[in-house]
């Protein structure tokens, strides 16, 4: 089913104006305008939508997934906005709600991987693509430890997402989880420095660029003997960065040549990485080996890529544009709130909400490349300006769309203040107790009191 918006025609004499229409789905469907699915019929497929009582279509149904995981706004609150945007609704409750966003998580994991593709780009004489890759994880409220982890994998050159999964929290980070290309070259912080992540990559003609992992990683030389990184840097000077030429044994007994560049910080940041080391260790009940502590005090990255293709000073600063990745998902938490898992542990709608939230994530970016172009924000040219107030701009721009909030008919407040009424089993909400009502009244009830009284007197001596 084509998306598109409908407009009406007015005409004063010669001129003619454009009206836009007055349906708020059809003024939503301009989000949804030139993605690579159909989303109207994925809904349909995946029986997320199956009949049109409350909520009419598919599209209506996105839009309630936008504003419970994109907005935020509580299944009570997205009852009253259907209520106010579609007139003679009359009741909807929040539990019908419920159950329609429960419906929605197999269909809102088949669309998101597909809202991912894009155009494609003009690409580099060599073919290369940098990827930058990274993990963070989302808890339940109340949660002791993890609920969810989302895996992240992004151009470094345009800053596109190239792949983006949720999994449970017993899912590790790893470069296993990524459909690697011939020429790829994937930078990674230390948590991916694992010799069978580094093999996958290798075999599948790919290289890699990680921060080094002592304790994952072990190295040898050529023959196979053990290597130990830090007694071949205890003699290192600040300055310079400094290459090794070693090796790695995998599973099958494969020996392969790597590189490891390094870098000794200063002598005040050294001071720093090694107070910061300790204190990680006190926080995690340990206390870090000597080894530990001597390595933090330096850069070290491991490549696959040879001295004589990048240099070791190409490579330490290559990695440093890493963080664009950590950028991208600090975005997600500060403005689009991802990390505030509004649903317990075990909750149907932990995944609806974080399927949903990222679907929004999605929408977002690819509405400010259209307003703004997607050349401004690549990493191999200069910039002038960050994504973050182009976010919260985009961010006040959809929010209404989704909302529909220009079309709130006033003739059904009340049926919208009844959707946000609290349930009899709820807890009752605070009231004044009825003996203070009664002392604010005190000397009202005393006139009255008194006026009574002469009323009855003057009746009396009537009769």
């Amino acid at each position: 089913m084509a998306l598109y918006v409908v407009k009406t025609k007015i005409s004063y004499g010669e001129e003619t104006m454009i009206m836009p229409s007055t349906d708020p789905d059809t003024i939503f469907t301009e989000l949804l305008q030139g993605l690579p699915i159909d989303i109207v019929e994925q809904a349909i497929e995946f029986k997320a939508f199956a009949r049109s009582r409350k909520i009419k279509s598919a599209t209506e149904l996105l839009r309630v997934v936008l504003m419970f995981a994109g907005l935020d706004l509580t299944e009570r609150e997205v009852a009253a906005d259907l209520i106010l945007t579609n007139p003679g609704l009359g009741k909807l409750s929040d539990q019908a709600v419920h159950k329609r966003l429960a419906g929605c998580q197999v269909w809102l994991k088949a669309i998101l991987p597909k809202l991912i593709v894009r155009e494609e780009l003009p690409s580099f004489a060599s073919g290369r693509r940098i990827i930058v890759v990274d993990g963070t994880a989302v808890a339940a409220p109340g949660a002791r430890k993890a609920s969810y982890r989302l895996h992240v994998a992004m151009d470094l050159v345009s800053l596109q997402l190239v792949s983006l999964q949720i999994t449970d929290s017993k899912t590790g980070e790893s470069l296993k989880h990524l459909v690697i290309e011939k020429g790829d070259v994937f930078i990674a912080d230390r948590g991916y420095a694992r010799r069978e992540d580094v093999s996958f990559v290798l075999k599948a003609a790919g290289q890699v660029i990680v921060r080094y992992n002592a304790h994952n990683f072990p190295v040898c030389d050529l023959q196979g003997k053990p290597i130990e990184i830090a007694n071949r840097l205890k003699k290192l000077r600040p300055g310079s960065p400094t290459t090794l030429a070693v090796a790695f044994q995998n599973k099958e007994g494969a020996i392969t040549p790597v590189w490891v560049h390094v870098l000794r910080l200063s002598t005040t940041e050294a001071a720093k990485a090694r107070g910061r080391c300790k204190r990680s260790g006190q926080r995690g009940g340990y206390t870090p080996r000597e080894e530990t502590l001597l390595l933090s005090e330096f850069i070290v990255i491991l490549t696959t890529i040879e001295p004589s293709e990048l240099s070791a000073e190409a490579v330490l600063n290559i990695y440093r544009c890493r963080w664009q990745v950590e950028l991208l998902i600090k975005r997600w938490k500060s403005l689009l709130l991802l990390d505030r898992l509004r649903v317990r542990q075990n909750s149907p709608l932990g995944s609806v909400y974080l399927h949903g939230k990222l679907l929004y994530a999605l929408l977002l970016d690819r509405r400010l490349r259209t307003r703004c172009g997607e050349q401004w924000a690549r990493l191999d040219q200069q910039r002038d300006r960050t994504w973050w107030r182009l976010w919260k701009l985009i961010r006040q721009e959809m929010a209404p769309i989704i909302t529909g909030v220009a079309y709130w008919k006033v003739t059904d407040w009340a049926a919208a203040i009844d959707a946000l009424t609290e349930r009899k089993n709820n807890r009752k909400l605070q009231t004044i107790p009825i003996i203070v009502i009664m002392w604010l009244q005190q000397e009202k009830l005393d006139a009255i009191s008194i006026a009574q009284s002469q009323i009855k007197g003057t009746t009396a001596l009537a009769a």
